[in-house]
């Protein structure tokens, strides 16, 4: 559905409100804005209502308002394209670090230690000195991690290991012949990460099972992530400027670095 649709809809709203009552309801927020929130939190199962609610955690509520349009607004959506609206992403306006991270050791964490720490530190001159990373030594001992891990190993990698297995085990690949394996590299490489950032993205907006024997809550991973208060715990995140996370971005992870080319540039520009 396009921004004209959505504001048509706005406009017929208004005029019937305003029929009945005069400056009954404050205006809606920017249509470029209201419509990607509503999508968003519509994929995660939520009601009308809790869409509507928190929709307007986004808004000064002093000023905005949301009329009774969102179930009018999916049903139209819905109907001309869903698997379309499926593919927006939530727009973050606001860039957050955590106080702290954790890692095993690893020199595969060194860059992302450093640059939180740094990051921190720019924010908090009192942290000069210290390492704002915490290394976690033993087995099962960064547990959060490493249960992420094996559900991804038993619910994602089995079925994409068959899938390569095939094409290995029938000569459709060989892994022995250097233009082959480019070529494996520059086109199978980036449908993982697609069909891995798709995963992640399922998991993070599914709701958990009630567990009576966690104290940690069970709903959806973003919205406690986003919204902490709404489930009884604290939120630690660290409000950054986006001018600083640029920074940091362009130090410790260069779009031109060498990790982030697939293939050599020659044969990336010929394929």
């Amino acid at each position: 559905m396009d921004s004209e649709g959505m504001t048509t809809l706005a406009v017929d709203t208004t005029v019937k409100s305003n029929k009945k009552k005069k400056n009954q309801h404050r205006p809606a927020p920017p249509d470029e804005d209201l419509q990607p929130l509503i999508s968003y939190y519509w994929h995660l199962g939520l009601t009308d209502q809790q869409v509507t609610d928190h929709c307007m955690d986004h808004f000064d509520k002093t000023v905005y308002g949301l009329r009774h349009f969102i179930s009018q607004f999916l049903n139209i959506v819905e109907r001309e394209d869903v698997e379309k609206r499926k593919r927006k992403k939530f727009k973050r306006k606001i860039i957050g670090i955590p106080l702290i991270t954790q890692s095993d050791p690893g020199s595969e964490n060194y860059g992302i230690a450093n640059c939180h720490t740094v990051t921190r530190q720019r924010l908090d001159p009192t942290l000069e000195g210290s390492l704002q990373h915490k290394w976690m030594q033993g087995h099962g001992s960064n547990v959060k991690p490493e249960i992420a891990w094996s559900l991804l190993r038993h619910q994602w990698t089995p079925g994409f290991e068959t899938v390569l297995d095939f094409g290995l085990n029938n000569g459709l690949y060989k892994s022995t012949d250097p233009l082959e394996k480019l070529v494996f590299r520059w086109l199978a490489i980036p449908w993982l990460q697609l069909e891995l950032d798709s995963w992640v993205k399922r998991f993070n907006s599914s709701k958990r099972r009630a567990d009576r024997g966690k104290i940690l809550p069970n709903q959806i991973p973003d919205l406690i992530a986003a919204k902490p208060h709404m489930f009884g715990v604290h939120d630690y995140k660290v409000i950054i400027p986006p001018p600083l996370f640029d920074e940091m971005q362009a130090k410790w992870a260069p779009t031109t670095d060498q990790v982030f080319q697939l293939v050599p540039p020659n044969f990336g520009d010929k394929a």
